[in-house]
């Protein structure tokens, strides 16, 4: 933990500005408050008749709710806590940019067969992970993995949908680099930030090393503890403004495809 310093104070008083926009994404997602549906004749409401039960509206809100959750979290704990932790704000950032970066890629595509495709294929990966759990714990269900991967097969044939392609699953290291890939200059900032935040909550050593800010203690030996390492409040502010950019892209698709053509 660390306490923003007079360097760090611009950065830090930017990272807070950038979460505040998350308050109202909060209020969209908290209990009782009435989610807006896709209205009757909008392109997600045809998008979540023709693959049922694996609306791409419930799937994009999920994920948004997910996303909204971990800024909100990180707010609190730098706004209300006043606390800037070494390497956790990195993991919420991460949730976030995932997340983000989920509804986006899901939502973004102009064409609805690429939008019900890419629903289907985050489906896919979402039951075999399901199935793991279920063979860990013992428990395997109403329904097995076979039954339950020849019904999203059966949809994609029926929503016109290339069934090999499905069946890859969407891993989050592509669905978060074709987002960057069609985020024009900031592709390569976009994959580097959620590299960055996810070789934090991994524990690896080279985030540490190449992105931390590291100060020599003069006799310790040589390694890593010879280094005292501190909060780098400015990297946590860029990947923070990535994160909550593409949540707002996010919405912003959302509240698009939930309209009807004028």
């Amino acid at each position: 933990m660390a306490s923003v310093n007079n360097e760090d104070g611009p950065y830090f008083a930017e990272l807070l500005r950038v979460l505040d926009e998350s308050a109202a994404w909060a209020a969209r997602i908290g209990p009782g408050v009435e989610r807006l549906l896709p209205a009757p004749r909008s392109p997600l409401r045809g998008d979540d008749d023709r693959v049922h039960p694996y609306e791409l509206s419930h799937a994009a809100w999920h994920s948004l709710s997910h996303a909204v959750d971990h800024l909100s979290c990180l707010r609190a704990l730098l706004r209300d806590a006043k606390v800037v932790h070494m390497y956790a704000p990195f993991s919420l950032v991460r949730a976030a940019l995932e997340n983000a970066c989920a509804t986006v890629w899901m939502l973004q595509p102009p064409r609805r067969a690429d939008r019900l495709a890419r629903r289907l294929r985050f489906a896919v990966t979402d039951i075999r992970n399901g199935e793991q759990v279920k063979q860990l714990i013992g428990q395997p269900g109403p329904r097995s993995e076979q039954e339950r991967m020849e019904e999203v097969r059966a949809i994609a044939g029926r929503a016109g949908v290339n069934e090999a392609a499905v069946r890859r699953g969407a891993p989050y290291s592509e669905i978060v680099q074709a987002v960057g890939d069609s985020a024009g200059p900031a592709a390569s900032a976009i994959y580097l930030s959620w590299k960055l935040c996810s070789g934090m909550a991994h524990g690896d050593f080279w985030p540490t090393w190449g992105a931390m800010q590291r100060v020599e203690l003069p006799g310790a030996p040589k390694g890593t503890g010879s280094f005292k390492i501190e909060a780098d409040v400015k990297l946590l502010m860029y990947v923070t403004a990535f994160a909550v950019d593409l949540t707002r892209q996010g919405w912003q698709l959302y509240d698009q495809r939930c309209r009807p053509p004028s």
